[in-house]
């Protein structure tokens, strides 16, 4: 591994391991969106107390699942003999460390053997609200919980008292950790008078998004893209939408001739369509190559399959942690598969849901609990990055003393902002206070609005100099919190958008800002590339390809339709060129009949080609066409 690229674990490691040391009954949560290895920063941080002696050779540490695929996961990491090489494991690790479900974790830990266990670790523990886990938080035992997003799952407040550590989706992207995927939106044209999104419990507003009209628009969008789209898993709602979602597109791809070689449905309870085990199906699953899977809340959490390259978000989610979950299944490391990964998101019109989660969110590093709003801002430099952060702060009445505040960074994609609202009635018109976010403060201040924003039922009672500076251990001279008008407006402004939340209402009050960089492409790029369906990838890749001396765009129709580009440099410009001025000679000097015979000659004489060889028969499209504006210079 490069130290650069995962360094964050070993930060990681020591902040957990610095908290435990502090208090040893301290309850910390690890964050770790999916793809970042926290199942394993969480082993390697046990084997690290084991080796600093916080850990002795009669201590015992509790790992517990609530899924029986992460009891399988966490041990298969334990005792993985590349593992024990790499990481230095300590010979006691796999003594001391013991994972169990929760079941019978709670027995062991009720049992006459409960002392002997120093330290507790909770997988996925947004489950951590659940009554099964309630006792534990009782007790004296050192707690680290490990979760994809620092917020809930269900309506329950977790218990944990600290963040340890927190890294971001952007950041792990940004490392080449794990891959960004390519979002498309599908608009259904469907009103669905839903009331609720929530997944938890029995909630009928869910069948509401199960039609027969709905399921057929979501099978034609993703045959539309089967090209692209070769290992599908959708996310529905219900047991029933599973299997008549399954029906629509089982019967669309027999019609289509069996494109995709395998059309599934699971959800629990071992139900699938081969009537076998779960777990034995959903082995024999990873064996597919090109496959649509239906599936209801049961592929977010304990599933790895680096094969799977689409997900589809088929039902709309309130849930920050199983939206990230789910896009989780695709976003592997670029070393595992080179290709691209892809989300697909159903939208449809929701006139009783105020609040929904999109995109956005997958980069943000806050909680979602009191449904900030997310806005992202793009800038195109430094300069323009300043001047946009200005008009932000200047249309919402903040004080100007704030502008001095503005982060001189080259890299302004790691600066976010929070702006609040403390007033009774909110406008922009009213003075908004800035909390401004950067590399070497994110842990702290996300830190500090994550858990109140998860405790905000209990720590709105508390004054604000306990709790911040005698509970969360704020620093009393923390450039913000120095102040008393700042403290008492933040935690008023949480506050207040906890009360209208409980009221119904919409929360505008909160606001958090994120920032993308924006590249200025030449005069007629973005027209040239708007019927390709990559164009999006194009974009987000321009100023890199530039940057490698790849100076032009070329676009080829794909066989089966529509057109895709592809960066190219002065070798792969010279080839086309080449290739097709053989296809125009042949056109232009030979009998009809002998074109074909001609043509797959020149073909097979071609060595060394640069580019995609899909890309070889649209040149012969393009020369039959008489279409040569295929290029642009970029």
């Amino acid at each position: 591994m490069s130290k650069s690229k995962y360094s964050f674990q070993e930060d990681a490691i020591r902040n957990i391991i610095n908290d435990f040391k502090k208090d040893p009954y301290s309850k910390n949560l690890l964050v770790i969106p999916t793809g970042g290895g926290k199942t394993l920063t969480a082993i390697k941080t046990v084997n690290h107390l084991i080796e600093n002696g916080f850990l002795n050779k009669g201590d015992k540490v509790m790992w517990t699942c609530h899924l029986l695929q992460l009891k399988s996961q966490t041990e298969k990491a334990i005792n993985n003999k590349w593992n024990k090489k790499q990481f230095n494991f300590n010979k006691n690790l796999s003594k001391i460390l013991r994972v169990e479900m929760i079941s019978e974790a709670t027995k062991i830990l009720n049992s006459d053997q409960k002392d002997t266990y120093k330290l507790l670790i909770i997988d996925e523990a947004h489950h951590s609200a659940a009554n099964s886990y309630k006792n534990f938080f009782t007790r004296k035992i050192g707690i680290l919980g490990l979760t994809a997003t620092p917020t809930r799952m269900d309506d329950s407040e977790l218990e944990f008292n600290n963040i340890s550590y927190s890294i971001t989706f952007r950041e792990l992207v940004k490392r080449n950790v794990i891959i960004q995927p390519e979002f498309h939106s599908a608009k259904t044209g469907t009103t669905i008078n839903a009331t609720s999104l929530n997944l938890s419990g029995k909630n009928n507003e869910l069948d509401k998004f199960n039609t027969e009209g709905r399921n057929q628009f979501i099978a034609d969008e993703i045959f539309k893209r089967r090209e692209i789209y070769k290992k599908v898993i959708i996310f529905v709602s219900s047991n029933q939408h599973v299997k008549d979602l399954y029906e629509v597109i089982r019967k669309k791809n027999k019609f289509k001739g069996d494109i995709y070689k395998h059309i599934g449905y699971i959800y629990s309870g071992n139900n699938n369509e081969l009537a076998m085990s779960n777990e034995e199906y959903l082995e024999w699953h990873k064996t597919q190559e090109s496959s649509i899977l239906v599936n209801c809340k049961l592929l977010n959490e304990g599933y790895d399959d680096p094969s799977i390259n689409t997900i589809v978000m088929a039902v709309p989610t309130r849930s920050i942690l199983y939206y990230v979950q789910c896009i989780g299944r695709a976003v592997r490391t670029p070393q595992i598969n080179l290709e691209k990964a892809y989300v697909l998101e159903l939208v449809d019109y929701l006139p009783n849901i105020k609040y929904r989660i999109d995109n956005r969110w997958l980069f943000a590093d806050i909680s979602d609990n009191l449904e900030p709003e997310i806005i992202e801002k793009e800038c195109y430099d430094q300069k323009s990055f300043k001047e946009t952060i200005t008009k932000v702060l200047k249309d919402h009445s903040v004080d100007k003393k704030n502008l001095s505040k503005i982060p001189e960074v080259k890299d302004f994609e790691r600066v976010s902002f929070l702006l609040f609202n403390s007033n009774t009635k909110v406008s922009q018109k009213n003075k908004w206070k800035v909390l401004f976010i950067q590399p070497e403060n994110r842990l702290k201040y996300t830190r500090i609005f994550n858990i109140i924003s998860n405790n905000i039922q209990t720590y709105y009672k508390y004054n604000h100099e306990k709790l911040l500076f005698d509970i969360l251990k704020v620093d009393k001279e923390d450039e913000y919190f120095k102040y008393r008008n700042f403290r008492v407006d933040f935690l008023t402004a949480l506050n207040k958008a906890n009360e209208e939340i409980l009221d119904g209402e919409k929360i505008n009050r909160l606001k958090y800002f994120l920032f993308t960089r924006k590249e200025r492409y030449p005069i007629g790029f973005l027209e040239f590339i708007e019927d390709c369906h990559n164009r999006e990838e194009l974009r987000r890749e321009f100023n890199y390809k530039i940057q490698n001396n790849f100076k032009y765009i070329l676009k080829f129709q794909l066989v089966l339709g529509g057109n895709e580009g592809y960066y190219a440099t002065e070798e792969i410009y010279n080839f086309c060129n080449n290739f097709i001025s053989i296809l125009q000679d042949i056109k232009e000097n030979s009998q009809i009949q002998d074109h074909e015979k001609r043509i797959s000659e020149s073909i097979s004489l071609l060595d060394n080609v640069p580019l995609p060889i899909k890309f070889i028969k649209s040149m012969i499209y393009l020369v039959k066409g008489n279409k040569y504006s295929y290029c642009f210079n970029i």
